[in-house]
């Protein structure tokens, strides 16, 4: 399994040390961070609910409503009090020769109103057939821009851990490379001390090490 180091950009501690990733681990913490995946996979929840919402409309549904009142009259009693008689000769503000009723008009009344009902949708010219199958495309859609989202996301990070990968094994050849070049160069800097041979040849060689170090 390949892996690969990530240095730490702040000051070396013990909650900061360079991890080692291996690359199921880089394109699982990348699939867990992207924004882009977070906005597909609240898209098709979004459309799931949907395809419920539509689906939801099919069934019967029932309403029923209540109210309750209460009112209460600040009239005195003496003003919602009078008397009831068949006669209208009064003596003395008493009714004579008839017996007294005295009606009272009550203070305060209640009152109750309530309501049911029922409705079920027998038919809609088939819009609420096609209501859902729109949902359900869109779900689908929805599902598969999730699906290639996280595929592009796996094969981003996985050309770019390779790429790192490949970079540090150029780099690790170059530094073998320039090693053997710098061995070079002091065999022929001993050998021109020994006059061995001309100077040239360790100009030629000195500018083989500054190729190979740039």
């Amino acid at each position: 399994v390949a892996q690969i180091t990530a240095p730490s950009q702040s000051t070396p501690s013990v909650a900061s040390l360079p991890q080692t990733l291996t690359l199921d681990e880089a394109i699982k913490a990348a699939i867990e961070r992207n924004y882009t995946i977070r906005t597909a996979a609240n898209t098709a929840r979004r459309s799931g609910i949907e395809v419920t919402r539509s689906r939801d409309n099919l069934l019967p549904s029932a309403s029923a409503s209540g109210s309750w009142g209460y009112n209460y009259s600040l009239v005195p009693l003496a003003t919602r009090t009078y008397i009831a008689g068949g006669d209208t000769v009064l003596i003395n503000g008493i009714p004579y020769g008839v017996p007294v009723n005295q009606v009272i008009t009550p203070a305060g009344s209640h009152s109750l109103n309530w309501n049911v009902g029922a409705s079920f949708n027998i038919f809609s010219g088939g819009s609420d057939a096609a209501r859902i199958h729109e949902a359900e495309s869109s779900l689908e859609g929805a599902r598969d821009n999730l699906q290639w989202t996280r595929q592009l996301i796996a094969f981003n990070v996985t050309s770019n851990f390779l790429n790192v990968l490949r970079t540090n094994e150029l780099v690790d050849a170059a530094q073998k490379t320039l090693a053997e070049a710098l061995a070079q160069l002091a065999l022929i800097r001993g050998k021109y001390d020994a006059g061995v041979v001309p100077i040239g040849q360790v100009y030629q060689q000195d500018a083989i090490v500054g190729q190979d170090s740039l």
